[in-house]
């Protein structure tokens, strides 16, 4: 099965090493590198990425570095994060720490590797971070689906899922007699059902 070519915004001073993460991962990504924070803000806006390598101690155009003693990866982890909520972000750093990287974990970023990421640590951490962002960007389709999907249910049909609901039993299509089920149900919808129970066409108890 062909993998997708996961777009990767890296944001790193270190021009080489853009250069050779590029070259390693030609073919399987498509890698661009960006090399201050107003640039890759931009990138972020402009470029729509599916995952973003970002420097954590990145000497940014504004001279807020390494040297004022706190790493500027970490502001800029934050402005990611505010405009693009569900784009994941991996730290980059030739520093072993672990309070780092606890920390870039709490801040919301997806990974934290050192410098230089190995060949195939790097694609396995690209991958994984895509898996899981388009995972939880179709779960929230589905909660959204379902969400519509109920408030739309048709009032012949609402006794049914309630009874699903209450009971716990549900008769397949098909079959001649009930099966037990084990049912959590989640669920919203933009409609006002308050409303629409005022007007008869949703069940109060449902």
């Amino acid at each position: 099965m062909k993998q997708d070519r996961i777009r990767v915004l890296m944001i790193d001073d270190d021009e080489r090493l853009c250069t050779r993460c590029a070259v390693r991962l030609a073919g399987r990504c498509e890698l661009r590198a960006e090399h201050s924070r107003a640039a890759g803000l931009a990138a972020c806006q402009g470029w729509s990425p599916d995952v973003v390598l970002l420097d954590l101690y990145l000497e940014d155009d504004e001279g807020f570095t390494a040297e004022s003693g706190e790493p500027s990866g970490f502001r800029l982890l934050e402005e990611i994060q505010a405009e693009h909520r569900n784009l994941p972000v991996i730290m980059l750093t030739r520093e072993r720490s672990h309070t780092l990287s606890l920390r870039a974990g709490r801040q919301g970023a997806f990974d934290y590797l050192c410098k230089p990421p190995e060949q195939e640590e790097l694609l396995r951490a690209l991958r994984f971070a895509y898996t899981q962002a388009r995972l939880r960007a179709q779960q929230a389709e589905f909660l959204r689906d379902v969400g519509r999907a109920v408030g739309e249910i048709d009032a012949e049909l609402q006794p049914a899922l309630l009874r699903v609901i209450e009971a716990g039993r549900a008769l397949p299509m098909g079959a001649d007699h009930e099966v037990q089920v084990d049912v959590r149900l989640i669920a919203a919808t933009n409609r006002n059902l308050e409303q629409a129970v005022a007007q008869g066409a949703f069940r109060a108890d449902l």
